[in-house]
């Protein structure tokens, strides 16, 4: 019995680094999207810094689609601009209102209203 105790143990020590390995593979796992999103943002800032808007675009909404974040919606609304998409930018600024607070991130949304303001008033000009 005590050399089955011993080998149970010895199994126990052996094992246990694997389980870490594991737990950590599933906290990785847990956290892939996370780091996917912080991936694209960098991308699109990247893209951004290069005024190469349309690549920009899909890089932030790809960072939105896996982790939604207050300065993705707002790099997004920045590249819409860009990019000559009213639609899109109202879209992203929606995003962007509904994921900040109004009081922390009140710099962030003066910034964009007049952006949001002319992409409407150019998407009710089509409308009619």
């Amino acid at each position: 019995m005590g050399s089955l105790s011993a080998r149970c143990v010895l199994l126990l020590i052996l094992a246990a680094p694997h389980a870490g390995h594991a737990q950590a593979r599933g906290a990785d796992r847990g956290r892939e999207p996370e780091v996917e999103a912080e991936a694209a943002f960098r991308a699109g800032v990247e893209a951004s810094s290069r005024e190469a808007w349309r690549e920009a675009v899909g890089h932030f909404e790809r960072s939105l689609a896996l982790a939604p974040r207050v300065a993705a919606a707002f790099d997004l609304v920045i590249a819409y601009g860009h990019v000559d998409s009213p639609r899109g930018l109202l879209r992203a600024h929606d995003h962007l209102v509904r994921l900040a607070d109004p009081e922390r991130h009140a710099e962030l949304l003066d910034r964009v209203r007049p952006l949001s303001e002319a992409a409407l008033d150019r998407v009710a000009l089509v409308h009619f």
